[in-house]
């Protein structure tokens, strides 16, 4: 398997908290937040770029998207069938990057009104289970490597339905209410 680093020019946040001889932060207009975020991923320093052109010549050269375009259906087709699950409302996608929304009634896409957010609940029990997938309120996002084989997404649909099932057990305790089938 051929991994690309990461370059350490990545993102950079300051905030005037940070301590009083502070001179970049006290030479930025703060706004009412008292925050000031600025993103360089590949933004145009040229180690970061250099890195990136390298990542996509190793891809050329390892034709890592035909690979993807031979699995994507396996990862997609596979996860798809979680629509049929009461509370997704849709899987949704493209490549090795899927999302699940979670909802409390499929015909009004109403979120689903946990006390945690249903796709924390969901990475929790992920991690538990040694997947690790990233949440964002209602919806969880899954982005496996583009070397996953057959035999990765195997393991990765096992462990997602394990916590599935232990996502199930924790939201129906909490909301005995809601749609089972």
């Amino acid at each position: 398997n051929t991994f690309c680093g990461s370059s350490p020019f990545k993102d950079a946040m300051i905030r005037s908290q940070t301590g009083p001889s502070n001179e970049c932060s006290n030479s930025i207009s703060l706004s009412a937040c008292d925050f000031f975020g600025h993103g360089y991923t590949y933004g145009g320093h040229p180690v970061a770029c250099a890195i990136g052109l390298e990542c996509l010549n190793i891809y050329e050269e390892t034709s890592i998207w035909d690979h993807v375009k031979l699995m994507t259906p396996t990862f997609q087709l596979t996860l798809k069938q979680l629509e049929t699950h009461p509370l997704v409302g849709e899987v949704r996608g493209e490549g090795f990057m899927l999302a699940i929304e979670f909802v409390s009634d499929k015909a009004t896409k109403a979120p689903l009104g946990t006390n945690v957010p249903p796709a924390t609940i969901l990475a929790n029990e992920c991690m538990k289970n040694g997947l690790l997938v990233r949440s964002t309120g209602n919806v969880v996002v899954l982005a496996p490597s583009l070397v996953f084989t057959m035999e990765n997404f195997q393991e990765l649909f096992s462990k997602l339905k394990a916590s599935f099932d232990s996502f199930d057990q924790i939201v129906y305790k909490e909301l005995p209410d809601l749609p089972r089938e």
